[in-house]
């Protein structure tokens, strides 16, 4: 099996889209799928960071041999990644960038998405419902950041 054709089980083992696998990774849909079909390696950055964040086996991702998963380890999609939170962040920060006239490259996108699921992965809940409204504080955060922006290139002038 390809590296290319391991990167795409990996993604879908986890329950992720490619926009969804791609912002994890500070990458664009379009180098995903570049990956998936052998047009692209994997960094070894990237293959780190699938074994620490869903525990497949280093050399079933460097190789192809052995199992996919270290003995008696079996990804555990609620337990490694909150899905439902993960696409809620990458959604509200796609939205308020469109809305605010921000385009992060990807690598700042990554970071965004990650500090935000770091964030909110260990929001309590109510009743069902999350504590903080997740959309109004990345639309308020987002709208800061332009501002120090503006204010930097005000001073550059």
């Amino acid at each position: 099996m390809t590296a290319g054709k391991r990167i795409a089980l990996v993604r879908k083992e986890v329950g992720l889209s490619s926009k969804e696998f791609a912002a994890v990774f500070g990458m664009t849909q379009g180098n995903i799928s570049q990956i998936e079909n052998n047009k692209l390696r994997p960094s070894v950055e990237m293959l780190a960071e699938i074994y620490k964040k869903w525990r497949f086996s280093p050399e079933w991702l460097l190789t192809g041999e052995g199992n996919m998963f270290p003995d008696s380890v079996r990804v555990n999609k609620s337990a490694a990644v909150d899905n439902g939170l993960l696409h809620e962040i990458i959604t509200c920060v796609e939205e308020t960038c469109a809305e605010k006239g921000v385009r992060l490259v990807p690598k700042s996108k990554s970071k965004v998405i990650t500090t935000f699921y770091d964030l909110f992965s260990g929001q309590a809940e109510e009743d069902g419902k999350k504590i903080v409204n997740i959309s109004d504080y990345i639309s308020k955060l987002i709208t800061a950041h332009v501002d120090i922006e503006k204010m930097g290139s005000e001073e550059a002038t």
